[in-house]
């Protein structure tokens, strides 16, 4: 683990590898110039030859890939330095791949746990919505039967003002008519009382 992680100060070779963005060769370890921290490297793998690959994508280097030759010095061909930049290629891809699919792993659950909690609150919503529409049918069926009553009612006062006003006529008919009568009887009787 303590070779996996690296402080960047203690391995200017990867430091320059991450800058520059090419391969750095170090054909043989025992003529570089090395840092301490560089140095326990190489001694404790027995390394000779090294060749630093950065894993650049886009205008990122996630990492270098370290590739090394035991107990012999060598001179990477062009084609073992292409084939090698390749690999490192292909593992920066597979890295981001990597962390795209997380990224998109974490947004979906993210997502899931926000339909699920917009679902439950649209839910709630339709709850008391429901409610809500259930009383106002309740309200509009007792408007409705207020309104035939009071339709009811309206009626009935027409039909009872048609009877109010037709008696009164007949009344009114009734006592013209007793005036009448009585301006008549009044010199019939006495012109009756004046032959008799």
């Amino acid at each position: 683990d303590e070779l996996r992680r690296a402080s960047l100060s203690d391995h200017p070779h990867i430091q320059k590898a991450i800058i520059k963005r090419k391969p750095v060769l170090l054909n043989d370890t025992m003529k570089a110039h090395l840092t301490p921290a560089e140095k326990t490297v190489v001694e404790s793998r027995k390394l000779r030859s090294l060749i630093y690959f950065p894993f650049v994508q886009e205008d990122r280097v996630l990492g270098v890939l370290i590739l090394g030759n035991r107990n012999k010095s060598r001179k990477f061909t062009t084609h073992q330095r292409d084939l090698g930049q390749t690999v490192a290629n292909q593992l920066s891809v597979a890295i981001q791949n990597t962390r795209l699919h997380a990224d998109l792993k974490n947004n979906n659950e993210n997502l899931e746990r926000l339909v699920k909690q917009r679902t439950k609150e649209l839910e709630k919503t339709n709850r008391v919505l429901r409610d809500m529409n259930l009383e106002l049918i309740d309200k509009s069926h007792t408007v409705l039967k207020q309104k035939e009553e009071l339709e009811a009612s309206l009626e009935n006062l027409k039909s009872v003002q048609l009877k109010l006003i037709q008696a009164e006529r007949m009344a009114s008919l009734g006592v013209l008519t007793a005036g009448v009568a009585h301006e008549i009887n009044n010199p019939l009787n006495f012109i009756m009382g004046s032959y008799l």
